[in-house]
């Protein structure tokens, strides 16, 4: 799990007051990021969490192609798997997003049909749901990025030789 500013806060929540900023102790500077850790602690930012859940599905991805789930992911080589393959594989992801949406829809529609309020356990269960297969399309992405980003290198490194 990497999230630079909560390493940040717990490292700062370890401080003792022998610790220099700048070459002096600084009792002021040291208890004021005590302050902040904690409250970035008690409260982490949405987009740090979910790119937490993005990066933890992209390793799960990698752990299924090592575990022979998979032949490659979109973080391969587009010598390993063409831009097409890795195209079919988010459309496939985004096709699972959307059934969720339409399973949550016509849940919605029946209760609504029957002049009853939809239950929250059933609001929260296809929203997580949702947002399962959310961040799956996230990791998608990014594995995709990451090949791009290899075979960016790779072709500059050719080019400066």
């Amino acid at each position: 799990m990497y999230n630079p500013v909560l390493i940040f806060a717990d490292h700062v929540l370890d401080l003792n007051n022998e610790h220099i900023y700048r070459g002096r102790t600084d009792e002021f500077f040291i208890e004021k990021m005590r302050i902040l850790a904690k409250k970035v602690l008690e409260k982490p930012d949405s987009i740090g969490t979910i790119c937490i859940e993005i990066r933890k599905e992209r390793e799960r991805q990698e752990q299924l192609k090592s575990e022979g789930k998979f032949i490659w992911t979109c973080a391969d080589s587009s010598e390993v798997a063409s831009h097409d393959k890795k195209n079919s594989v988010l459309t496939e992801e985004t096709g699972e997003v959307a059934r969720e949406v339409v399973d949550f829809g016509i849940s919605v529609d029946k209760y609504n049909e029957a002049k009853m309020t939809f239950p929250l356990h059933r609001r929260l269960y296809f929203l997580n749901r949702i947002r399962t297969e959310l961040i799956q399309v996230a990791a998608c992405c990014v594995a995709w990025c990451e090949s791009i980003d290899k075979e960016i290198q790779i072709l500059n490194e050719g080019n400066a030789q």
